[in-house]
């Protein structure tokens, strides 16, 4: 097998060795194998990272060609010949078009990825820098969650953690020297005294399968971190957009209590006059009381809603009251088929699925590698006081695959490819689905926003003017006034509840159906966190 990095980079900047770029060339058969670090897989071309393992060795007889029941047979029995022939697993196309995740990643999030995680203090500046003084746009809230949340970081060191993962697996046994003495004692001398050398041999290109399986752990784990970087801008996006909606709430709630305190001055003006009787009087204050209800409720929401997206984004609560009003922009418009041609082609999930099935397809091959065993050579010198002669010794031994012939290991790679191929073939479905149920609440949130822009929310505005005027100049009852003023706050809740529940929509499907953080993930960033 011939593995060649696409391209190098750090795996641990710790590592000085490794920092400047270690290889190790091993000779075994005639072909050369280069060990190199691997590549950074955002925006490697798929062939370049799947042509990094897709010429294994070539040698004595086995051909592993996509089905594992050959695989298993030859381990299963002793009367086939030893050899192995491993070749690229075919027969599933959904692997053909797989493509490494290509983000754009803000500086410290790529920086964590190449092992230098630590914040620097010129970063908490950028951070206040960025909110001073204006307000905090959408834009600006998604760089600050992903440049300052800990659950990147952490994902992104478990990057490199495969990355050291690939580099140990491909590493050759070490040689082993030591001493040896024989005859000792024998007519009163010395005897045989010396040293030996030995080392192992793993044949079969084990080596390079390892590295080869590794890869696609590494490819899972980029896929994981990319999962993980659109949960936390889901997250940040939807709690921008909740805390702008429960702004709007709470202007809405302070209007209709403005608009109930007024009526209560009529109405206690009206009854002065013995235009209306006290029961008006008291139902104006009644609903003047509930107004009230509703302002501490709109209020508590918001400062519920600030705290979150605060912890979210790693800021003070002060420094999220001003927001841009994206709820001013229009909805974006979306299509069926599009959005989910993306999401078949780019979805991290998918990605991460796809990497899992190209490991097994991998892991199959080493796995039926296994039962070709290892040689163990030995050599050594000794001087002989007895005759005063020097003599060498070679030993070379094999083990004889009789019992052991890893037919386990084989059985459960190809029990691991099965189900992580169900397991993409599973998770396709289902994306489309938790698609279809999304797009529609978008949709449907869209057009209701819509209508009550272009002609409710109007009308009804009108019809509370003119029916506030017609009570003050007493020519309507209260109980007209107080149900022109309940259509008012109703429809003018129901509107920002489908303004917040499209544009939440509109998060999920844009980030890919992923989701948010759990809750656990959430409170893990304090204000404080990267200082």
């Amino acid at each position: 097998m011939v593995i060649a990095a696409a391209s190098s980079c750090a795996v641990l900047a710790q590592d000085a060795a490794i920092a400047q770029g270690e290889a190790v060339a091993e000779r075994d058969e005639g072909v050369r194998v280069l060990d190199t670090q691997p590549p950074a897989l955002p925006g490697v071309e798929p062939s370049a990272y799947r042509d990094i393992a897709a010429t294994p060795r070539q040698s004595r007889g086995l051909s592993i060609d996509g089905g594992c029941a050959s695989a298993y047979a030859v381990a299963a029995n002793p009367g086939q010949s030893l050899g192995l022939k491993a070749a690229p697993i075919s027969g599933y196309p959904l692997l053909d078009g797989a493509k490494p995740v290509a983000p754009t990643r803000p500086v410290v999030l790529q920086a964590a990825v190449d092992g230098e995680a630590s914040l620097s203090a010129s970063l908490v500046s950028q951070k206040s820098a960025t909110l001073a003084g204006e307000p905090l746009s959408l834009k600006k809230a998604e760089e600050l969650a992903e440049t300052f949340h800990p659950t990147l970081r952490e994902a992104a060191a478990r990057v490199r953690a495969a990355r050291g993962n690939w580099l140990q697996v491909g590493l050759r046994p070490n040689p082993e020297i030591g001493y040896a003495g024989n005859e000792m004692g024998n007519d009163g001398r010395a005897g045989q005294q010396g040293g030996f050398l030995s080392q192992e041999f793993v044949t079969a290109g084990k080596l390079d399968l390892n590295r080869a399986v590794a890869m696609r752990e590494q490819a899972a784990a980029e896929a994981r971190l990319e999962i993980a970087r659109w949960q936390v801008l889901t997250t940040a996006r939807k709690s921008y957009f909740e805390l702008l909606a429960a702004q709007r709430t709470l202007a809405l709630a302070h209007q209709l209590s403005e608009i109930a305190e007024r009526s209560v001055s009529v109405s206690r003006q009206r009854l002065q006059a013995k235009d209306i009787a006290k029961t008006a009087l008291l139902q104006s204050q009644i609903e003047n009381d509930s107004a009230l209800l509703l302002e501490q409720q709109a209020t508590a929401r918001y400062e519920a809603a600030r705290r979150r997206l605060a912890s979210v984004l790693g800021v003070e609560e002060h420094e999220v009251d001003q927001l841009e009003d994206t709820f001013a922009q229009p909805l974006p418009e979306l299509e069926f088929e599009p959005v989910f041609d993306r999401l078949a082609q780019d979805s991290p999930e998918l990605s991460e699925l796809r990497f899992d099935v190209d490991r097994a397809r991998w892991n199959v091959q080493r796995q039926a590698a296994g039962r070709v065993p290892n040689v163990n050579l030995q050599s050594g010198v000794q001087y002989d006081n007895a005759t005063e002669d020097t003599i060498a010794n070679v030993q070379l031994s094999v083990p004889l695959p009789v019992y052991n012939r890893n037919q386990g290991a084989i059985a459960q790679a190809c029990g691991e490819l099965a189900a992580a191929r169900a397991a993409l073939e599973s998770r396709e479905l289902s994306l489309r689905q938790r698609l279809s149920t999304a797009f529609r609440d978008y949709l449907s949130a869209r057009q209701r926003v819509a209508k009550y822009t272009q002609t409710i929310l109007p009308a009804a505005k009108e019809t509370l003017d003119l029916t506030n005027m017609g009570y003050q100049q007493g020519e309507l009852e209260y109980l007209q006034l107080y149900n022109v003023q309940q259509i008012y706050a109703a429809k003018n809740l129901a509107y920002l509840k489908d303004l917040e529940t499209s544009w939440k929509s509109w998060a999920e499907i844009d980030g890919f159906l992923v989701g948010e953080l759990p809750a656990s993930a959430e409170s893990a960033i304090s204000p404080n966190a990267a200082e």
